[in-house]
């Protein structure tokens, strides 16, 4: 009872919705204006010698290049989209 005799209504706190939970820790800018993070699949890679492969896992092949997206085995976009969403 409240102040007279008047039923008090309890508040109500609203927390994050569900959507602020699943789009959580995405950028707000998509390649393409995708409307949800795509799900990238792999690809299957050749490389002209050891050396390229090791330059290319050791992520020395692309320095110049630093938003480049190589898509496969070391990651890809939709990995680092849940990476960013479990941290």
């Amino acid at each position: 009872m409240g102040v007279n005799g008047q039923q008090v209504e309890p508040e109500v706190t609203v927390g994050p919705s569900s959507t602020d939970c699943v789009h959580a820790g995405e950028r707000s800018f998509r390649s393409h204006n995708s409307l949800t993070v795509p799900i990238v699949q792999t690809s299957v890679y050749t490389f002209d010698t050891a050396e390229a492969l090791v330059e290319y896992t050791e992520e020395r092949m692309f320095w110049d290049e630093p938003e480049r997206e190589e898509y496969g085995r070391y990651g890809n976009p939709t990995v680092r989209a849940v990476e960013a969403k479990l941290a």
